[in-house]
């Protein structure tokens, strides 16, 4: 009875953190891709169809405890893989919320190796399904389906290439998006110095175009952008990208 309650306990905060708290930070798939750049992925490729979102990428598969607690990252207090598991389940959450009048998505994740290889579909929190698969692949991949196109949900999946570029600036890692490369971003002529340490890479330079007003100082973890900052009482001038995978993450 007691583990049946803790069930019913963790699927109501479950319904509570998906209706009144999801994180919009980041859009898209992009909690999947620094998800899969915490698992040392090489390659990182999103396809997008219209009623379908699929990433797929290499590194270090998803274990079969991660697997068969999908969630468990959100309840975990400590832990060496918690920040990464939460970007699993945060990217969980977004994808099986309902839309206005629509229902969420199903989503589907293929994990593994060999006869090690896994399959997990969720339609909801309480419907779930893991099993072996054998398919002859050792990528991850991860798909959403929806009965309705993927506009009609007001869950910020959908992204442009422009869009993926903008958030993965500093992705170490190469993305593709519909087979064209997004990340690690391109950069003008413009004058940039880059400094790294062990704990930090930055860069430092003067915006694309004369006459801004403003300078900005975009923060990233994993390569991904976290958070963008401005000033405007600056003499001239500049901007400024920081990556630091030590960051503590609340989305």
């Amino acid at each position: 009875m007691e583990a049946g309650s803790f069930r019913v306990d963790r699927e109501r905060a479950l319904e509570k953190l998906m209706t009144y708290s999801l994180p919009e930070a980041l859009p898209g798939m992009l909690l999947w891709v620094r998800y899969a750049i915490g698992s040392a992925a090489s390659r990182i490729a999103i396809r997008e169809e219209k009623r379908a979102l699929e990433i797929r990428f290499d590194g270090r598969p998803l274990a079969a405890r991660e697997l068969s607690d999908p969630f468990g990252a959100l309840f975990a207090e400590e832990g060496e893989d918690r920040e990464r598991g939460r970007d699993f389940a945060l990217g969980l959450l977004r994808a099986l919320r309902p839309g206005r009048e629509r229902p969420g998505g199903r989503v589907t994740v293929l994990s593994g190796a060999g006869k090690d290889r896994l399959r997990l579909e969720l339609r909801s929190l309480s419907e779930e399904s893991l099993g072996a698969i054998e398919d002859g692949e050792s990528e991850t991949v991860i798909r959403v389906d929806w009965p309705w196109p993927v506009a009609a949900y007001n869950t910020l999946l959908a992204l442009s290439a422009g869009g993926y570029a903008a958030h993965c600036a500093l992705s170490a890692v190469p993305i593709n998006f519909e087979g064209v490369p997004v990340a690690p971003a391109l950069f003008g002529p413009e004058k940039r110095e880059e400094f790294a340490s062990s704990a930090a890479r930055a860069r430092l330079g003067v915006p694309p175009f004369h006459g801004a007003k403003q300078s900005r100082l975009a923060l990233f973890c994993r390569g991904l952008l976290v958070r963008e900052i401005f000033y405007s009482h600056a003499f001239v001038a500049v901007e400024g990208d920081v990556n630091c995978d030590g960051l503590t993450l609340t989305g």
